[in-house]
């Protein structure tokens, strides 16, 4: 037995990692299992005539077809939709309203196991303010101007080094803004930034292609990890820039 553990037997430390992996799982089930909120247990009547359909355990795997099609046709799912669309038409209703606690427990079982995306969350809702994508946009042009780019590191890096301004963290900063509003400031942000971009250009003016490529790596990272399509940049930055950009990069 102290021959099949040994460090030189692939075999043995195969099956000693797997274990591990087990054990690991297991212990987290453990921990979890002390934080399931009361709503998921369907204890009561009311909970289980709404969330039943919605909230299912392992027999999950042997009716998949059903179980697949039940949240987006049951009654569950459809007041929950309910209660959302209805605080986005008045945001002064409770979201999620007392009534239906599902939603509100959901999104805290969620977060407390890392199931979550932060820069694609809405934290709060809020009218449309004019200019907002304006005012953005010159937020963002302001740090930039205060960065170049530095090819070893990959990144745009603050000009002078006691100046603290992350790249990544403006970034972070702006996307979770931007979904506070509408989908539509979103397309403005992006339009303005392609703007910025083409006017430069037509300027021919040397002193500007620092800034110029400031911009196209910062609409660079929004598509990395704001979710902001290709297409939808290149409706407003012509392609011919996006792959000399590329280019100038990867030399």
């Amino acid at each position: 037995m102290a021959d099949f553990m040994a460090e030189n037997n692939p075999c043995g430390q195969s099956i000693l990692r797997l274990v591990s992996r087990g054990n690991a799982i297991i212990a987290e089930l453990l921990r979890l299992s002390h934080f399931i909120p009361p709503v998921f247990r369907l204890d009561g009547r009311t909970e289980q005539h709404k969330y039943a359909e919605i909230l299912t355990d392992f027999s999950y795997f042997r009716q998949q077809e059903y179980m697949g099609g039940a949240p987006e046709h049951g009654h569950g799912c459809r007041a929950l939709l309910a209660a959302v669309g209805e605080h986005y038409h008045n945001p002064e209703r409770p979201y999620p309203s007392e009534d239906n606690p599902l939603l509100y427990e959901l999104t805290a079982y969620l977060e407390s196991t890392g199931i979550n995306h932060p820069l694609s969350k809405i934290y709060v809702t809020t009218d449309r303010l004019p200019y907002i994508e304006l005012f953005v946009l010159l937020f963002v042009l302001s740090h930039l101007s205060r960065m170049h780019y530095s090819k070893p590191l990959g990144k745009l890096q603050p000009k002078k080094p006691q100046e603290h301004v992350d790249i990544s963290a403006l970034v972070a900063g702006v996307i979770t803004l931007l979904h506070q509003f509408h989908a539509e400031v979103n397309e403005l942000f992006v339009a303005l930034l392609g703007q910025y971009v083409r006017s430069m250009i037509a300027a021919r003016a040397p002193e500007t292609q620092g800034d110029i490529l400031n911009v196209l790596v910062f609409i660079d990272e929004l598509v990395r990890y704001g979710g902001v399509p290709r297409r939808t940049v290149e409706n407003h930055v012509p392609t011919y820039i996006l792959d000399e950009y590329k280019s100038y990069l990867s030399q």
